[in-house]
């Protein structure tokens, strides 16, 4: 719908009636976009609030790699392994071969 104003009053089409002071319009439509500015500043906070929120539960649940640290402690050697080097390579490759079911595959 189209307003216009005749004179000094709102006038709207298709109707003889003439309703309020154009400057009484005018104020209405800046408490309107003020109410409008003010209901978005409100918005935007409370959605900078929540994405704080969710970046702090991210934070509390993300894992680092300390946190799958295997430590064998007081490895020795045997009389077939003498050197503490194939003892690791051992222990990495039993560690390799367990885990391979559970590992993801770069093309899933």
């Amino acid at each position: 719908m189209i307003a216009g104003c005749r004179k000094d009053y709102l006038h709207v089409p298709l109707t003889e009636q003439t309703y309020l002071h154009k400057e009484e319009v005018g104020i209405i439509i800046v408490l309107f976009d003020i109410v409008g500015i003010l209901i978005t500043l409100m918005v935007f906070k409370n959605l900078k609030k929540a994405n704080a929120d969710l970046l702090e539960i991210i934070d509390n649940n993300s894992m680092t790699m300390k946190d799958f640290t295997v430590y064998c402690k007081d490895v020795i050697c045997d009389r077939h392994t003498q050197d503490s080097r194939l003892i690791k390579m051992k222990i990495w490759l039993h560690f390799t071969k367990l885990l391979k079911p559970h590992r993801l595959e770069d093309n899933q």
